[in-house]
């Protein structure tokens, strides 16, 4: 974590997320018995279609209509002309 700090390591998020987590423990041995001891709790994500996107919604997200905006479409594209069965199939798959 220093080297990352100083620059000289890239980490992504989640591995940083836990590193941070567990370098309050002196020893492995206090990590596990931590981590024996811990409740976790279940996450259960929904997938929703949202016009031409999909959303991931978490528990205690605000609901939304609209899409994020990373996934409207910022120039007229493909999407237009794509295929309908295509939503279809997307939608039935995210059901599953």
């Amino acid at each position: 974590m220093r080297r990352h700090g100083a620059g000289k390591l890239d980490l992504i998020v989640p591995t940083l997320k836990n590193l941070e987590a567990i370098a309050r423990f002196a020893t492995a041995s206090d990590l596990m018995a931590a981590a024996a001891a811990a409740e976790v709790p279940a996450i259960l994500p929904r997938i929703t279609v949202e016009g031409e996107g999909v959303r991931i919604v978490l528990p205690g997200d605000p609901p939304t209509r609209r899409p994020p905006a990373y996934r409207r479409r910022a120039l007229p594209g493909p999407a237009a002309t794509a295929r309908p069965s295509a939503s279809r199939k997307a939608r039935r798959c995210l059901t599953l």
